[in-house]
């Protein structure tokens, strides 16, 4: 398999679904990830995402990005994280996200 994703989800899923194609035996990836997003777009991408579609405010959590690999700070309850390191995964750029958040207390 040849070709470009935006983040690891999509290079597994694309495998996946590769893998089970009638006739298919095995799968070689030659997947490159899109290079074409610096690591700016990424924490504007992800601001947006947990501003519009969890209404996580800006500030709340700490976005450091690094060449893609995308480190999470702050605290959040252990569901909201668990939707939160979902979310930032699939964001165009990201290569790996790395968890660092505490539970919230009440």
């Amino acid at each position: 398999m040849l070709g470009n994703v935006n983040n690891r989800d999509q290079a597994v899923e694309a495998l996946e679904t590769a893998s089970k194609a009638r006739g298919v035996r095995e799968v070689h990836s030659q997947l490159t990830l899109a290079d074409s997003f610096d690591d700016v777009d990424i924490v504007n991408g992800i601001q947006s995402e947990l501003l519009t579609k969890l209404e996580i405010p800006m500030g709340k959590i700490k976005i450091s990005p690094e060449n893609g690999v995308v480190t999470l700070n702050g605290n959040l309850a252990n569901l909201q994280a668990a939707i939160v390191e979902e979310l930032v995964s699939r964001q165009p750029g990201v290569r790996d996200v790395k968890i660092r958040l505490g539970k919230e207390t009440d």
